[in-house]
């Protein structure tokens, strides 16, 4: 195959590759950032021992993790959409965290 049969290849199939990498590399760093979390409240939960804040602590992980995908799209594509999932993700993430710490601290 010559260089033009391999460009028109990659056209017919509509494949971006720098998208593909960018979402790749989003994901990888979302789930490294949600294993840091999850191991950050594990080690809490070991030396307070409570179960109400479990659920809390679940969504503070998950909605950290795709903040965190939401910023490598948007610092991609540039998209308000991806700024704002970015935000409203981050915000809630936290929120999370901090009513999980709250109820054990306080209860």
């Amino acid at each position: 195959m010559d260089k033009e049969e391999i460009l028109e290849k990659s056209r017919q199939e509509q494949i971006d590759e720098g998208e593909v990498n960018a979402l790749n590399t989003s994901r990888n760093l979302a789930f490294k950032i949600a294993g840091g979390l999850s191991v950050l409240f594990i080690t809490f939960s070991l030396f307070v021992v409570k179960d109400r804040y479990a659920a809390h602590v679940v969504m503070a992980i998950f909605w950290c993790s795709y903040s965190t995908e939401y910023l490598y799209k948007y610092k991609f594509y540039k998209r308000k959409a991806d700024m704002v999932g970015f935000i409203s993700s981050l915000i809630l993430g936290v929120g999370f965290g901090i009513l999980a710490i709250v109820e054990v601290l306080w209860t």
